[in-house]
């Protein structure tokens, strides 16, 4: 049986109820723990205490939860300045399909958490914070339209784990868009989650991020996503610092360039146990492009990356750049550089494997511009370039 709830209805299919706004239903339990000052939990729904999220937001104090009961929620909630958890019956039970330009859930300052519900908007974001602490915690955020990101957020600190953001169409970061703005002190933290076909105008099919401090995103996949710019999945500019761990990243598209991921005017990069495969950057990057002041990739893979234009898998641009067990095979070029591009002025590279790689221009497993280069343990094997340099192409006065 689906129910659909609103602020004056209750539908159990084929027949609905209807209720008339009368106050709200006060159990002994919440007016104890409202008296103690306690944390209280506000049901919400058919047969919960109020009808709707806004009805029981309105009345809560710090650290209360919003219970939602299952079914189907239309109406929208302004969370602003309020300490508040809202907890649905399961991501496929609870659905909170409120059509509000300003969001699904609004909040402006305050401590927001969001856990065990569907969220969908199709007519602006279906969560936007403003200078707020924010957790999602097994929630789906599917179908979004608009400019803003189907999660958009300025400033504060923001968590997303074990979550799943697809499907979800916009400018810059269709999944999410985290810009900073006034505060000092924000990140942005993905865990355990899944991006899916999610597709950008601009750039940052899945996730973009203007400003923010740290960016983390850890044990999470990237599939299918799409730019029609830049950074078919992630997008990252003017960070402190980045780290990308455990994760996958494949077959995400770009239209222009960078295929997977692109970070830049940012001070440092990690990347640690991640793999990109397949990704396809339009005239430049097929997978990852860096411009930092400072790389570190360990235990990365670069499988069957392409690009029409040059550099296969991975471009950076640092001033030190660091490649420690680092495998880079099948990537392919139309001019040059056919697995990375390295435009740094200091590079190592440790136990690694350049293979099967291919451009028909210079370099095909590796084009340095670089001032000093130390290359140890690692293997070139059956690349190929149609100029200069099968293995790689230098082109500076470098000391390797």
């Amino acid at each position: 049986e689906m129910r659909f709830v609103t602020g004056v209805q209750t539908c159990a299919l084929p027949i609905c109820r209807t209720h008339l706004p009368s106050r709200p239903r006060y159990t002994l339990l919440t007016l104890l723990l409202a008296a103690q000052g306690l944390a209280a939990t506000l049901t919400v729904g058919p047969t919960g205490d109020y009808a709707t999220m806004q009805d029981a937001a309105n009345v809560a104090s710090a650290g209360d939860t919003l219970q939602l009961a299952a079914g189907v929620y239309s109406d929208c909630l302004d969370a602003t300045g309020l300490d508040l958890t809202i907890s649905g019956a399961g991501a496929q039970s609870t659905f909170l399909y409120g059509a509000c330009a300003n969001g699904t859930i609004y909040a402006d300052t305050g401590t927001l958490t969001i856990e065990a519900v569907t969220l969908e908007n199709r007519t602006g974001p279906s969560l936007r914070v403003l200078n707020s602490t924010t957790t999602l915690s097994f929630v789906e955020v599917f179908g979004g339209t608009g400019t803003l990101g189907a999660v958009s957020i300025v400033d504060g600190v923001t968590l997303i784990e074990n979550s799943d953001i697809s499907f979800n169409d916009g400018e810059a970061g269709a999944g999410i868009y985290a810009v900073q703005q006034v505060a000092s002190d924000t990140s942005l933290t993905i865990r355990n989650s899944t991006f899916l076909e999610n597709s950008a105008t601009i750039s940052g099919g899945a996730v973009a991020t203007r400003g923010i401090q740290t960016v983390e995103i850890t044990g999470s996949t990237f599939a299918n996503n799409a730019s029609f710019s830049t950074s078919g999945a992630v997008s990252v500019t003017g960070a402190d610092s980045v780290f990308i761990g455990d994760s996958t990243f494949e077959d995400n598209v770009a239209s222009r360039s960078a295929g997977a991921v692109s970070v830049s005017t940012s001070l440092s990069l990690t990347v640690d146990t991640s793999s990109f495969t397949q990704n396809i950057g339009g005239s430049l990057v097929g997978a990852l492009w860096v411009h930092a002041d400072q790389l570190h990739l360990s235990s990365v893979q670069f499988t069957q990356n392409t690009t029409d234009g040059h550099t296969g898998a991975l471009h950076v641009e640092a001033d030190y750049a660091s490649l420690t067990d680092v495998l880079l095979d099948q990537n392919t070029s139309a001019t040059h550089a056919g697995a990375a591009e390295m435009d740094v002025t200091e590079l190592e590279i440790f136990d690694s494997t350049f293979s099967n790689n291919n451009t028909n221009g210079q370099g095909g497993a590796l084009r340095l511009v670089t001032d000093n280069a130390v290359i140890e343990g690692t293997t070139f094997s059956m690349n190929r370039a149609g100029a200069n340099g099968g293995i790689f192409h230098v082109n500076s006065e470098a000391d390797i």
